[in-house]
């Protein structure tokens, strides 16, 4: 692949970075995000972290279920949020 192949949109993160992540020693996903901001943007890491995952087992690295980032739930709007006096 070629490093300035961008993995993570949001942040811009590309495969170069991913590469010296994991050659730095991070070797899941929570440290590659933390190292590189890979999963901090807008989507949460809905999109790049399962090609995270893929670089990792490419770089024969075993990816166990709890490396697995736990996605939050969907955002809402603050205007959809009702507060009132439940008295």
């Amino acid at each position: 692949m070629d490093d300035n192949l961008i993995i993570c949109r949001c942040e811009e993160i590309t495969y170069g970075e991913i590469i010296l992540a994991i050659k730095a020693g991070c070797h899941n996903v929570t440290s590659i995000e933390k190292y590189t901001r890979s999963g901090m943007g807008s989507c949460q890491g809905r999109i790049c972290a399962p090609i995270i995952i893929k670089i990792l087992k490419s770089q024969n690295i075993e990816v166990l279920a709890e490396d697995k980032p736990n996605f939050p739930y969907l955002p809402i709007r603050i205007g959809d949020l009702e507060v009132g006096d439940d008295k």
